[in-house]
């Protein structure tokens, strides 16, 4: 990709264009999912219950706000009045944290592994009950569900059609979102056939029934600069075409006012070529 894929997350994308700044899941991911545990304010603790032990505090942290994150949702009417929200998106905005962070804070397999190793321990006294379902995924997987999260964004801040006006594609990132397009046909078109496995019940779960998929709709990453660059080209090209068909419509009429002469006056173009092979012929 032109990007590495880390630098292509949520903060990143609302630096490129600060619109994304009003939207729901900027808002939800910075003031609510990405607060950090030893917040003061009580709501954003995270004594989660879990006793599950650690060898590692930045990986123990980022998961104790997963499961507060989760608790949240499960008391979503206590907590997300203030922002209007399809709530049937909820787990769709914490999943997109979640993979954002994993991504731009480059967690390694083995980190991603201790993450649903502790979620699916059986300790876990909060797994029967959470609001969304937490599918174990590679970081492999994870790295490839990532942008076509990202190309969620495009139709969950927009109506169809503006999307393509969308200000996030006449940015540095137009060409990962159109990677990211093409990443989301490929995974709606296995997930048809291959319906049980992880990634794309990720898929089914959280993205495809949020995005109404327009087939018409191809992302373009040309410039207007580049397509007036384009025509300009394009119009020289036709000009020299236009005076080379002419020349040779020229040429073909010379050729043939010859021919005629010829034809009609056969005898004397005769006499005259045996008389300059005479002179030949004698000097």
């Amino acid at each position: 990709m032109a990007e590495e894929l880390s630098n292509c997350n949520l903060d990143t994308f609302a630096s490129a264009d600060g619109a994304l700044k009003d939207y729901t899941l900027y808002q939800l991911y910075n003031k609510n999912f990405n607060i950090p545990c030893n917040d003061e304010r009580e709501e954003f603790s995270c004594n989660t219950g879990q006793n599950y032990s650690f060898d590692d505090e930045k990986i123990k942290e980022f998961y104790n706000k997963l499961v507060r994150n989760l608790k949240m949702i499960s008391k979503k009417d206590q907590y997300f009045n203030s922002l209007i929200i399809n709530e049937n998106k909820l787990c769709t905005y914490l999943k997109y944290w979640f993979h954002d962070q994993v991504i731009s804070k480059k967690y390694n397999s083995t980190e991603v592994d201790k993450i649903f190793k502790a979620w699916n321990n059986s300790d876990n006294s909060f797994l029967k009950h959470s609001p969304c379902y937490i599918h174990a995924l590679s970081l492999n997987k994870i790295q490839e569900i990532k942008p076509v999260y990202d190309y969620f964004i495009l139709y969950d801040r927009n109506n169809n059609k503006e999307i393509e006006t969308d200000k996030i594609l006449k940015t540095k990132y137009c060409e990962y979102f159109k990677i990211a397009q093409m990443m989301y046909v490929s995974k709606d078109t296995m997930c048809q056939i291959n319906v049980s496995s992880p990634v794309c019940n990720e898929y089914n779960q959280n993205i495809k029934t949020f995005v109404e998929y327009d087939e018409d709709f191809i992302i373009s990453c040309e410039s207007e600069e580049e397509i007036v660059k384009a025509i300009k080209t394009i119009i020289i090209v036709l000009i020299f075409l236009f005076f080379g068909i002419l020349s040779l419509l020229l040429l073909y009429t010379k050729v043939k006012k010859i021919y005629a002469y010829a034809y009609n006056h056969h005898k004397k173009v005769i006499f005259i070529t045996f008389s300059i092979c005479i002179c030949i012929i004698v000097t």
